[in-house]
């Protein structure tokens, strides 16, 4: 992402949109025929010898996981948190953002530029995060993470700020979205047992990305309707009031850490 969008932007530039496109295509087979090349198959004598236990049919295993997410309160909420957070993503991200570049920045380059910062800094945020994270409280943190992730530079663009305060409200956004992921993946690897990772956490990753083709078409028909700036402010409301969520307790409370158990001999 923080290469990619540079070089986008660069492109679309340089060439035009659909040069671009026939670029970012030729990209894609050149990967498959790379995975094509050096990634060996795995012959069908391992696999089917690979493993001797029985194994339930792929629904069973999908309805399990279901259940689980289901009946556990925080996992709930995780999902529908990130749903939202997402589809409001989704808005700026692949509607609201290129028509504000294209009207009032320029074009593709300024946008870019918008979405390799984001990303860079976001590695940044990340890697500063693994420094810190054991001393900081989860529920607090994400929740003024996941604030500040979306909340500031989507009410920068509402305002019509000039490109500098845009990269610098980005910057921000980068930076704080760097803590998300962590926390979240150590509290589901906390809280679901080892044999069902798989499908719980393919579940909730599908849960988290269903708003995501909704957020792209609401993006187009608010902007379309009322205009970028009210879009861009409405996204900016509704993700910092959704996001704030954790602060309320309730069954939030349950991603602090576990204190260790110290058996007694």
């Amino acid at each position: 992402k923080l290469v990619g969008a540079s070089i986008a932007g660069l492109l679309v530039a340089l060439l035009g949109p659909i040069a671009a496109l026939f670029v970012n295509a030729a990209t894609f087979a050149v990967s498959a025929l790379l995975t094509w090349t050096f990634v060996a198959a795995v012959p069908a004598t391992v696999r089917l010898s690979g493993d001797s236990a029985p194994r339930s049919s792929y629904w069973a295993d999908l309805a399990e996981g279901f259940r689980f997410v289901i009946h556990d309160p925080l996992m709930r909420l995780v999902v529908g948190l990130v749903l939202v957070t997402n589809l409001l993503d989704a808005a700026r991200g692949s509607t609201l953002m290129p028509l504000y570049a294209n009207d009032r920045l320029g074009g593709a380059a300024a946008l870019g530029l918008l979405v390799a910062v984001m990303g860079g800094c976001a590695l940044v945020g990340n890697v500063a995060f693994g420094f810190v994270a054991h001393r900081v409280p989860r529920r607090v943190t994400l929740a003024v993470c996941f604030a500040l992730a979306g909340g500031p530079s989507s009410a920068a663009f509402a305002i019509g700020a000039p490109l500098p305060v845009l990269v610098a409200m980005t910057v921000l956004s980068g930076l704080a979205a760097g803590a998300i992921n962590p926390i979240l993946g150590a509290v589901e690897l906390e809280r679901v047992p080892e044999h069902m990772r798989g499908r719980v956490f393919g579940l909730i990753n599908a849960g988290a990305w269903a708003g995501v083709p909704f957020g792209a078409l609401l993006g187009g028909l608010a902007a379309d309707t009322i205009g970028l700036s009210l879009a861009f402010g409405i996204v900016a409301f509704v993700y910092t009031l959704v996001t704030l969520s954790p602060l309320s307790r309730g069954a939030w409370r349950h991603m602090e850490r576990r204190p260790a158990v110290i058996a007694v001999k």
